[in-house]
């Protein structure tokens, strides 16, 4: 697992090291998944459907930030939970993520993201730290 969540107190810090931008968006999905639905107490099934989301910016803790919200968002609307990306594309300024769906449907926490900050670690190795909060209204 190339993340890591810990909670502390004012939300979930997500903390997704990779080798590449693809890497980092991937890890950083399944990140946001992991904080909203919990650890997965089985391997789930894929469905066949899929969740397309599509989002622009200007750069890529913009664009990562977006798709995480997006996905959490989405948590709290389908009925059936999601699973990690199986599809990413990245053009100027926008990208493009498949999510599949699970035959099964898991309750999920009303999160939203805080921020995204990108860094780098002393191996050069690409890292961005996400926050998740709880969002009200939902």
């Amino acid at each position: 697992m190339a993340y890591e969540l810990t909670n502390t107190g004012h939300g979930i810090e997500a903390r997704i090291q990779g080798a590449d931008r693809a890497e980092v968006f991937r890890d950083g999905v399944r990140a946001a998944l992991h904080a909203a639905y919990g650890e997965p107490t089985v391997k789930p099934e894929a469905s066949g459907q899929v969740v397309p989301f599509q989002v622009t910016g200007e750069d890529d803790s913009v664009l990562l930030e977006r798709l995480l919200d997006s996905i959490l968002e989405a948590t709290q609307a389908h009925p059936s939970s999601l699973l990690p990306a199986t599809w990413i594309s990245f053009d100027e300024n926008r990208l493009t993520v498949t999510i599949p769906e699970s035959l099964a449907s898991r309750a999920a926490a009303c999160l939203h993201v805080k921020n995204v900050s990108p860094m780098k670690d002393a191996a050069g190795r690409l890292e961005i730290a996400a926050v998740f909060e709880e969002s009200h209204g939902h």
